[in-house]
């Protein structure tokens, strides 16, 4: 992507694709949710080559209940991932 288009990667509503095919949120949401969770998102890209997003999380440690739905979706998941190697 030429550098234009890189300075608005995470504007809220940009797009490059027709009025049909996008509403230019998804970046832009993504966005949002890295740095809410202080993490840093990072865009390399070489036109006509491809774009690479490089997105960093800190660790948190938290204890959740194990009664917690999403802790035990999480953590069946993890098992089955495991199973497979």
């Amino acid at each position: 992507m030429d550098e234009a288009i890189s300075q608005r990667l995470f504007e809220p509503f940009f797009t490059t694709k027709g009025t049909d095919q996008g509403t230019g949120l998804g970046l832009s949401i993504i966005y949002a949710i890295v740095r809410n969770h202080d993490g840093e998102i990072a865009v390399e890209s070489e036109q006509g080559v491809g774009t690479t997003f490089k997105v960093v999380l800190p660790v948190v440690e938290k204890s959740y209940p194990q009664t917690c739905p999403l802790m035990q979706e999480l953590s069946r998941t993890l098992s089955d991932c495991g199973s497979l190697g």
